[in-house]
């Protein structure tokens, strides 16, 4: 069900004899269209609006959304009491909860009670109570993923394309043009120049200034013979409009766990400090920037050459950056899909398309750890046995209750404060042995073996988040100073979290940094500050109202939206690249032939640059939804347990593990082998240059001048490079599995008590190994047991020397210091 209090959408629900839920409309464009049909007034009066933007309102699952006035800003709590209690107050009405960061009501009603306009009207009473009934609806607030608005706004622009394009055939076959085509091209330049566009939304919105353009780049263009214009128009917005519908069943998915929570704390009003710098320019932004200077520039040197507008409009047709914004549009609504379809609701949409501009990665403390403590080390006291005494205190520790007190035959572990209590009078804790809450006393038969030091436990994929951030080259910042989890992820660089998070993000960004903040429900105006707010939920009393993308738990969804930077900077770099092709293209081919359609000529590179970088941005997104999820690293400190506690941890014994279940294991761990590259596939990587959509534009352009022998043999010269080095590809493809398959490294492993080959990538965790002189070591391993053993580890520690091994448990801190380990040296 949605509701929109407006006139005109009642009369759009009359006219499509919608149900009473009217959902419908929106997962079917086309019936919106013939609504449209019926009552174009009431359609583009509706997407439009009338000067004050109207309240948003959307039902479903029986809860309502509310846009509510005023309650945004800070100091209105009064306002979200009132609205609260008055709604609750209503017959049928089981809970209502404001939310200050999205500026709603959220309402949770029996199906036969009141109807939306009830609800509607008693929020209303409560504006007109606190006398802001008049106050405007803030412009800037990005649009909820469950609002109908955005996907009605789409599909009536793609209804005003698909209407001009037929205007526009039937215009070139009648050979009759009533406006100029220059008049499509300054549509076009409003509509794709950034700085221009950011105007009008600031001032009118951004809702108005992406419908009013749309439909006024449709009009024009069908009125100048535009057809490959609208073409191009269409595609963007039909990724608009299926990123939209994704986001929107994203939502519909997760509403009733994100809005399910009648005693949560409020969401109330937050205020992050202003931001004294404002975003740096990206890739299409710069981009857009040179063009315009260039055109300004080629529109001088043209008119004092020539003197004719008609060349010089040419160059401005030619200078539209359309390829470089839509490129960037198509990469983002590809990614939003992908989110969507793992459940991430997305919030601000505009964050995905800063996702070119991040400079830093901050990673809040507080959503890295699991919440739990582990053992970090055990300092052996002298009189006592370091390996017993080791194994005996991890065995004690319980990870969920850390401070509590454990006894087990003459063993007990526990705070220094309870194992006290344990000890004769004579024997108290060591000097220096209280180190605070983050350790633990193990005591045998009365006397104190040791102190064992703890520290939080990192999420499994923690890890290999920051490395990915590293990886990619961008600044990991690590929000947390106490946290003492800078160092054990590798951070650049620590700065304060908690309640002080917000400066330290806008810190940053006065330095010039775009910043991507990755944090939990609590730092809602930390995720507000961000450039782009990555919130995980379930680490908070409520959701990440505050954040762009709101996802799950996991931190595997933040991790794919980490990886997906590189590809967003590709995607831009490779529009503005696209769109640079087209202008060269266009401005030169807009100087050849009659200067009546010199501006028609220059319009075809620009749009078919346009809808290859649309190709180009999809792709790109798609590739980051093919990428394999994050492997989770756990912290098992395999070097300071015994040997027979590995064994029983790995479930496996010194026989080694059963056929059976190592061929089990090998199921679930095998890496997938790579794919090799086929033909068709290499082809097209072969094709996917810079160079290519020049190539054949200068073909076209030499056929459309009437040298075709030319455009043959650039075209042939093409496709030949392509499928010469097609087939180059493949052969080194072949060659290389050819020749891993020559170097395979065969390990002898044990198995039920045999002893048998295997190579190295059928190795299951668990498995034992029996490694000799000049053997290479297969894996990361934990030594059993060991006879005159020695191995190089110069790879790893830069030590000189072999380094002799034992199986002893250690507590070494470092690769170096752990004797009991062998590491496999990756390249």
């Amino acid at each position: 069900m949605w509701a929109w209090q407006s006139p005109g959408i009642v009369a759009l629900e009359r006219a499509a004899s919608l149900p009473a839920g009217g959902i419908e409309v929106v997962r079917n464009p086309i019936a919106l269209l013939r609504a449209g049909a019926a009552a174009p007034g009431a359609v583009l009066g509706a997407a439009l609006g009338s000067g004050r933007r109207r309240r948003r309102v959307w039902a479903g699952s029986g809860k309502a959304h509310i846009e509510v006035r005023g309650v945004h800003r800070a100091g209105t709590e009064a306002l979200a009491r009132d609205v609260e209690r008055a709604l609750h107050a209503a017959e049928g009405v089981q809970w209502a909860q404001v939310n200050a960061l999205t500026g709603r009501v959220v309402v949770a009603f029996d199906p036969d009670g009141p109807s939306v306009d009830d609800l509607v009207d008693v929020v209303e009473g409560v504006e007109e109570a606190h006398e802001v009934q008049e106050e405007r609806f803030p412009r800037e607030r990005p649009e909820h993923p469950g609002d109908v608005e955005p996907l009605r706004r789409q599909a009536v622009a793609i209804g005003a394309d698909v209407v001009a394009l037929g205007g526009s055939v039937f215009g070139q076959v009648l050979r009759a043009a009533p406006f100029p085509v220059e008049l499509g091209s300054l549509v076009a330049l409003v509509e794709n120049e950034p700085r221009v566009r950011g105007l009008l939304e600031h001032h009118i919105g951004v809702a108005l200034t992406d419908l009013g353009l749309g439909v006024a780049s449709a009009f024009a263009q069908s009125l100048s013979q535009g057809p490959l214009a609208l073409v191009a128009d269409m595609a963007h917005r039909a990724n608009q409009l299926g990123e939209l519908q994704a986001h929107r069943r994203a939502w519909e998915r997760r509403e009733g766990d994100l809005c399910d929570s009648p005693d949560a704390e409020p969401v109330r009003a937050v205020a992050p400090p202003p931001r004294t710098r404002p975003l740096r320019s990206g890739p299409v932004e710069s981009y857009a920037d040179a063009a315009a200077a260039v055109s300004v520039a080629g529109v001088g040197a043209v008119l004092a050459a020539t003197r004719s507008p008609r060349l010089a409009g040419g160059v401005v047709t030619a200078g539209v950056p359309k390829a470089a914004r839509h490129g960037r549009e198509a990469f983002a609504a590809r990614l939003g899909r992908e989110l969507a379809s793992r459940d991430v609701v997305v919030l601000d949409r505009t964050a995905l398309r800063r996702l070119d501009r991040i400079d830093a990665v901050v990673l809040d403390a507080a959503v890295l750890r699991s919440g739990r403590m582990v053992v970090r080390r055990v300092r052996v006291l002298d009189g006592h046995d370091a390996a017993t005494t080791t194994d005996k205190a991890r065995a004690l520790f319980d990870p969920t209750a850390p401070d509590r007190l454990v006894r087990r035959g003459r063993w007990a572990l526990g705070t220094l404060e309870a194992v006290a209590e344990e000890l004769p009078a004579a024997s108290g804790v060591p000097a220096g042995g209280r180190v605070g809450r983050r350790a633990l006393g193990i005591v045998e038969s009365g006397r104190l073996a040791g102190v064992v030091d703890l520290e939080p436990e990192i999420d499994p994929l923690a890890q290999p988040l920051a490395d990915a951030v590293r990886r990619l080259g961008l600044r990991l910042v690590l929000a947390g100073k106490a946290s003492g989890l800078g160092e054990r992820i590798g951070a650049h660089e620590v700065v304060a979290g908690g309640t002080l998070l917000a400066r330290s993000v806008r810190s940053l960004q006065a330095e010039g940094l775009g910043v991507l903040l990755v944090s939990g429900g609590p730092a809602h105006g930390a995720l507000r500050a961000a450039d782009v707010g990555v919130g995980v939920d379930g680490r908070g009393p409520h959701p990440p109202w505050g954040a762009s993308l709101v996802t799950s738990p996991s931190l595997a969804q933040a991790h794919l939206v980490v990886e997906s930077l590189a590809a967003a900077r590709s995607a831009s770099r490779w529009s503005v690249g696209l769109s640079a092709a087209g202008f060269a293209a266009g401005a030169t081919w807009s100087m050849l032939g009659p200067l009546s359609s010199a501006s028609r000529r220059a319009a075809v590179p620009v749009n078919v640059a346009s809808l290859a970088a649309q190709a180009a941005g999809t792709a790109a997104a798609a590739s980051v939804g093919r990428r394999p999820a994050a492997m989770p690293v756990a912290e098992v400190a395999w070097h300071a347990m015994s040997p027979d506690a590995v064994l029983r941890a790995l479930g496996t014994t010194r026989r080694g593990l059963a056929i059976a279940e190592a061929a089990r294991r090998h199921g679930t761990t095998a890496p997938a082998a790579p794919a090799r590259t086929g033909f068709g596939r290499a082809v097209v990587a072969e094709l996917a240059n810079p160079l290519t959509p020049v190539m054949l534009v200068g073909a076209g352009m030499a056929a459309a001048v009437g040298s075709v022998t030319d455009a043959a043999l650039v075209a042939g010269a093409t496709a030949a490079n392509a499928l010469i080095g097609g087939v180059q590809r493949v052969r080194a493809d072949v060659s290389i599995a050819k020749l891993l398959q020559a170097t395979t490294v065969l390990v002898d492993v044990r198995r039920g008590g045999r002893v048998l080959p295997r190579e190295r990538s059928e190795l299951v965790p668990g498995d034992l190994c029996e490694l000799k002189a000049g053997d290479v070591v297969p894996a990361d391993c934990r030594l059993i047991e060991t006879a005159g053993c020695e191995i190089d580890e110069s790879a790893l520690t830069g030590e000189s020397l072999p380094v002799a091994k034992q199986s002893q448990a250690v507590e070494g801190r470092t690769l170096a210091d752990r004797s009991c380990m062998a590491y496999e040296v990756r390249s």
